[in-house]
């Protein structure tokens, strides 16, 4: 019985939860670095990763940084620039998952967006962010 017990809460602790536009409202911030915050509500994700000089020393939102609108689908985010050229694709999408107080999302925010619907994925990593 004390097998059974210890099975059903490690595999309850293990699953994912279900990814819904309410669940993932809120102030994530990274885990690791601790430096990129994403704030998700209704209607879009603002990305801050805080500021850095530009080339003639004032300081300005790091790449990255911005708002992006979204839709959520079947644990995938859909998501778009909010400001962005017609020339360039409307939305890319990434796996999402969600554990209690963890979301785990691809890093979108830094990835290379090409024209014609292309993206560069090669350095791209999943990030763990953690609800404030």
């Amino acid at each position: 019985m004390l097998l059974l017990i210890t099975w059903l809460v490690l595999g309850s602790s293990c699953s994912s939860d279900k990814v819904s536009p309410t669940s993932i409202r809120g102030t994530w911030v990274e885990r690791s670095a601790r430096q990129d915050t994403l704030i998700i509500n209704r209607e879009w994700v603002e990305v801050r990763r805080g500021k850095a000089p530009n080339a003639s020393g004032y300081l300005v939102p790091k790449p990255g940084s911005g708002l992006f609108g979204y839709e959520l689908k079947d644990n995938t985010l859909r998501i778009t620039r909010v400001i962005y050229s017609s020339s360039m694709p409307a939305m890319f999408e990434y796996p999402v998952k969600l554990s209690g107080r963890q979301l785990s999302i691809p890093n979108f925010y830094e990835l290379q967006h090409h024209f014609y619907g292309e993206e560069d994925r090669s350095s791209q990593k999943t990030l763990l962010f953690e609800k404030l």
